[in-house]
């Protein structure tokens, strides 16, 4: 079964490195698509679907925390939330955890993290 995965990422290049990633090592996800900003974020969730949003803290429009508290307040969330980020600032990660995110992972990109994270999309 493929995972169905959104990337939301505001740098095209971040967001082409964690594609390639993923799509080199994981044949179990399917990115379906990809996003720079809340508004197309927020359009891309509620028409494709996703199971998993890989999604950066800090995006051109606001945050990705503002991205969730937009889909919080029209209703069903049905998918599950990596954060990512180059940011180490202890309290987005404590925020991230609050809203139940899935897993949180830094850049640049580790590969064994990675798959840690995969492994607990799957379980």
């Amino acid at each position: 079964m493929k995972i169905k995965t959104l990337l939301i990422e505001d740098i095209e290049i971040e967001r082409k490195q964690l594609k390639e990633i993923l799509q080199q090592n994981f044949k179990e996800i399917e990115i379906i698509g990809e996003a720079e900003t809340i508004e197309r974020a927020f359009f891309q969730i509620f028409t494709l679907r996703p199971d998993i949003l890989f999604l950066d803290i800090n995006l051109k429009d606001g945050s990705g925390f503002d991205l969730l508290q937009k889909c919080f307040e029209v209703g069903n969330i049905d998918f599950s939330v990596i954060f990512i980020t180059g940011l180490t600032d202890k309290n987005f990660i404590i925020k991230a955890l609050h809203l139940a995110a899935l897993d949180f992972i830094f850049k640049p990109y580790d590969l064994e993290r990675l798959t840690e994270c995969v492994n607990r999309i799957k379980d």
